[in-house]
């Protein structure tokens, strides 16, 4: 388990003003976790607007004992006080092992089932997506096998998954 994975969800809500000085923050906390043991990658979701207000930024790491380390450091924790400042109301932060950020809820489904219900909302993405992007373009290969992957992975974040975690998942009353 030490060596999963682990991903990091932060979701910011930042006061309207300030989120030109919030991109800045973004960049420089970007700058100092890629310096720390373990670090994948982060990618920033930004709002859509008149939708929503939420800055959504996710940090991936190579197992827990790295993110720990990063989460306890003085610069992590200067830059999460800095953040508050343009902030309107307290960030959220929820790790995630896997796919795990997919399933809502407390707990997390077995691995089998997560995988199940994965392929599940995948295996129709892939069967139709690409035809439906190879009949209005005529492209080269690995252009149309990306830009069908951009859109399922999308559509698998926002609807798919979503969808199934209400279906399958939810808790009986």
């Amino acid at each position: 388990m030490n060596d999963q994975t682990i991903t990091t969800v932060a979701t910011h809500y930042i006061k309207s003003e300030k989120k030109q000085e919030f991109l800045q923050w973004l960049e420089r906390i970007r700058a100092e976790t890629s310096k720390f043991e373990g670090y994948i990658d982060s990618t920033l979701i930004m709002p859509i607007e008149g939708h929503s207000d939420e800055h959504v930024s996710i940090f991936r790491f190579n197992n827990y004992e790295n993110l720990k380390h990063w989460l306890k450091s003085d610069i992590q924790n200067q830059m999460a006080e800095e953040v508050s400042a343009i902030s309107y109301k307290k960030v959220k932060v929820a790790p995630y092992k896997s796919l795990e950020f997919w399933f809502n809820g407390t707990k997390a489904p077995s691995r089998l089932k997560m995988s199940l219900i994965t392929y599940l909302g995948l295996l129709p993405l892939v069967i139709t997506i690409r035809p439906i992007v190879e009949y209005f373009l005529d492209w080269h290969y690995l252009i149309l096998t990306s830009i069908s992957t951009a859109i399922g992975v999308l559509c698998m974040s926002y609807f798919v998954m979503p969808f199934l975690n209400r279906l399958l998942l939810a808790k009986k009353n």
